[in-house]
C-alpha cells in the first residue's frame, strides 16, 4: 500500500497508518454482520445454513475477500502539465484555482463513481517530495503500487480516438512506460474524461464472448500500442517483470527514445520492469544512474544480450563492456536462435573491468571506402564466408594513420559469447565483441573497441558442428588467407579477459 492515499469521495489525504486504523474499525463492524462479509463471496446460500464444520474456513475466505475489496485503490497515470497540484498545494488548500485540480477531481470521480473504489493515488499530491526518504521509497515502490492497484486510469490529454494515441505525449515519457506495463487492470481515458474504448479493461483479458465491435476495438488498441511502443502486444496485456530470457536488450530499447525531466529518471523508471532496486540519488548524473541499474541487472542475469550494444561505453566505470545509456541498444531484431545465459564462469564486474569468458577469434581488417568519411572497417573472420563491416568509434589507443588502420603489430579479434554447456556452442547467427590488443605494451591485454554497428554474421555450418575443443584448434591464418605464414598461425582460443 502507498504511503498515503486520497479518501473518496471527500478527496482527503490519509496516511498509511490512519488507513489501517480506519479499515480495522470498519472490519470489526463488518464482523458483527456475517451476511455482509459473505456477500463478498457472492454466495446465495444463507449464513445459517452453512455447516458448522465448514463455517470457520468459509468465514476466513470471506474475510480475505472483504479485506481485498476494502483495500482497493485506483491509481492515476498521466503526464505533468502546467499548474499541477502538489502535495504542499493540497495540504495548504492552495489547489482550488490550479489547472491541475480539474484533472485530479475527474480522476477521483471516475474512481469512486465508475469503479466504486474508496481510495485513490496520484503522484502529484500523494508524494511529499521535500522528504528524501519518502521520495526514495515512492520511486522504488512505484512499480509495485501500480501492479497492486485495482485499476490504473491513464489520462491521455491529447487524444480523442485510438488513432490519436500515436501522437500523444503520454507515450513519449519515461515514467508512463512502467505505468502501462505494471497494472493488472487498465483503462485509457480521453482528454474529455470519457473512456477511450467501450472495453471494460483495455488490456483486453475478458473471458467469454465479446460483441464484434469490442473485438475490433481491442485489436485496434493492441495494434496501436504495439506500434507506438515498439513492443509485442502481449507485453502490454500480460507483462512479467524481470531480467530473464532474451528480453534484457529488447526492454532497454523500450525506454531509449522516451524522455524524462531529469536524466537519472530514465534509469530509475526501469527498476520495476527489470525487477531490481537501486537507491535514488538525484544529482549523480544519468551515466552513473544507468551504471548502477546495469550492475543490478547483472547481479540477477548472465544473459550475453546485455552486452549487445553499440555506441559509447560509460564513464562511470573502467569497464568498456558497460554502455553509457539505454540508447546504446539498437532496435530489437527477432531471431530463431535462442541466446542462452553464460553457463561457464559467471560474468564478474571488478575494478579492473568485466571478467567474461569468450571465444577469441583473430580477424584480419582493412579499411573500406566510405562516402561519409566514417571509420568503416571490413573484418575477415574464418567463421564467416562473407566479410563483416563495422564503423569504429575513436578510442583511447592511437591508430598509426588518420584513416583508422590498426597500429603496426596490433591485432584485432572477435570475442564471441557462447554456451559452454552446449555440444555445439556456436549458433547460426552469432554476434561478437570487437577486441584489440596493442603491440607496443609490455603486457598487452584485450581492449573492447566501441562500434556503431552490431557485429552479427552467419556462421558456416562446419563450425556450427564443432565443439569447443575442435574450435580451439582452428588455425586462423590458413582459413582466411589460404596460405602458410612464416610466423606461427594464430588459432581460436578460449579466454577470460577483463574488458
Amino acid at each position: 500500500m502507498p504511503i498515503r492515499l486520497m479518501k473518496l469521495p471527500e478527496m482527503k489525504l490519509v496516511e498509511r497508518g490512519a488507513i489501517v486504523d480506519y479499515l480495522s474499525e470498519k472490519l470489526e463492524k463488518a464482523r458483527q454482520k456475517p451476511a455482509e462479509i459473505f456477500g463478498c463471496l457472492k454466495w446465495n446460500e444463507p449464513w445459517l445454513e452453512v455447516s458448522e464444520n465448514s463455517r470457520e474456513k468459509t468465514l476466513q475466505l470471506a474475510l480475505n475477500e472483504w479485506i481485498k475489496k476494502a483495500t482497493r485503490f485506483a491509481i492515476l497515470s498521466h503526464t505533468w502539465e502546467k499548474e499541477e497540484v502538489t502535495y504542499n498545494d493540497f495540504t495548504e488548500n492552495r489547489h482550488f484555482n490550479k489547472a491541475g485540480n480539474t484533472k485530479l477531481k475527474q480522476f477521483c470521480r471516475v474512481a469512486y463513481q465508475k469503479y466504486g473504489i474508496e481510495f485513490a493515488w496520484a503522484d502529484t499530491v500523494c508524494i511529499d517530495k521535500s522528504s528524501s526518504a519518502e521520495l526514495d521509497e515512492s520511486i522504488r515502490s512505484m512499480f509495485a503500487w501500480y501492479r497492486n492497484s485495482a485499476v490504473c486510469i491513464a489520462y491521455l490529454a491529447e487524444s480523442m480516438t485510438i488513432g490519436d494515441m500515436e501522437h500523444d505525449r503520454w507515450f513519449t515519457r519515461g515514467w508512463t512506460l512502467q505505468e502501462l506495463l505494471a497494472p493488472q487492470q487498465f483503462k485509457f481515458y480521453r482528454k474529455d474524461w470519457e473512456p477511450l474504448t467501450d472495453l471494460p479493461d483495455d488490456k483486453g483479458r475478458e473471458i467469454g464472448f465479446l460483441p464484434s465491435h469490442l473485438v475490433q476495438q481491442r485489436q485496434q488498441l493492441r495494434d496501436t500500442v504495439a506500434r507506438v511502443t515498439g513492443m509485442a502486444y502481449h507485453e502490454f496485456t500480460d507483462f512479467l517483470p524481470g531480467a530473464f530470457g532474451n528480453y534484457v536488450a529488447e526492454r532497454m530499447t523500450w525506454i531509449a527514445k522516451r524522455k524524462t525531466t531529469r536524466g537519472e529518471d530514465k534509469s530509475y523508471c526501469m527498476m520495476g520492469i527489470f525487477g531490481v532496486s537501486i537507491y535514488i540519488a538525484y544529482g549523480e548524473g544519468s551515466q552513473s544512474a544507468f551504471f548502477r541499474l546495469f550492475k543490478a541487472i547483472l547481479d540477477v542475469t548472465n544473459n550475453p544480450l546485455l552486452f549487445r550494444w553499440i555506441g559509447l561505453a560509460t564513464n562511470a566505470h573502467p569497464s568498456r563492456l558497460i554502455p553509457s545509456s539505454a540508447e546504446c541498444y539498437p532496435p530489437f531484431v527477432p531471431t530463431n536462435d535462442l541466446i542462452s545465459p553464460f553457463e561457464g564462469e559467471p560474468v564478474t564486474l571488478t575494478s579492473a573491468g568485466m571478467r567474461i569468458e569468450l571465444l577469441i577469434v583473430p580477424v584480419k581488417t582493412r579499411l573500406c571506402e566510405d562516402p561519409d568519411q566514417q571509420w568503416t572497417h571490413q573484418f575477415d573472420c574464418c567463421l564467416s564466408e562473407a566479410p563483416i563491416r563495422a564503423s569504429i568509434i575513436r578510442t583511447n589507443f592511437v591508430f598509426n594513420n588518420s584513416f583508422g588502420l590498426p597500429p603496426s603489430g596490433g591485432r584485432f579479434a572477435f570475442g564471441i559469447p557462447f554456451d559452454n554447456h552446449s555440444i555445439h556452442p556456436l549458433s547460426k547467427e552469432p554476434w561478437a565483441l570487437l577486441l584489440f590488443k596493442p603491440a607496443w605494451e609490455s603486457n598487452p591485454i584485450w581492449e573492447k573497441i566501441m562500434t556503431k554497428d552490431i557485429l552479427l554474421f552467419e556462421c558456416m555450418e562446419r563450425f556450427r558442428e564443432m565443439d569447443v575443443h575442435a574450435l580451439k584448434g582452428v588455425e586462423i591464418a590458413r582459413e582466411i588467407w589460404g596460405r602458410e605464414l612464416e610466423e606461427e598461425a594464430p588459432t581460436i582460443t578460449l579466454e577470460t579477459p577483463y574488458l
